[in-house]
């Protein structure tokens, strides 16, 4: 199972080209962030995504969805919920 764990609003371009290594680059970012996306679909998988909002939530989980052109959904959770939204979204898909 792959999960897409990209940081919105990562550290500046600047200091990433400046960093000495990748795990320096990826512990800034998850250390110094809020927000982790943990998927991201399109066209009728998007669906999805709201149905995975609507688990994350009755798990106690904060979560946004956002919306990148007209046909990419991907949804986000807090720097300190990904493991848990890893193990929900290993259940959804068992589930779909």
């Amino acid at each position: 199972m792959k999960y897409l764990l990209r940081v919105e609003g990562a550290a500046s371009l600047q200091s990433m080209r400046s960093a000495a290594s990748l795990e320096e680059v990826v512990m800034m970012g998850l250390f110094g962030r809020r927000w982790v996306t943990v998927r991201t679909e399109s066209g009728s998988k998007a669906d999805d995504i709201d149905r995975l909002q609507a688990v994350f939530k009755s798990n106690g989980l904060k979560s946004k969805i956002l919306m990148e052109g007209s046909h990419l959904k991907k949804i986000q959770v807090t720097t300190k919920d990904v493991e848990r939204a890893k193990e929900l979204i290993d259940v959804f898909e068992q589930e779909i």
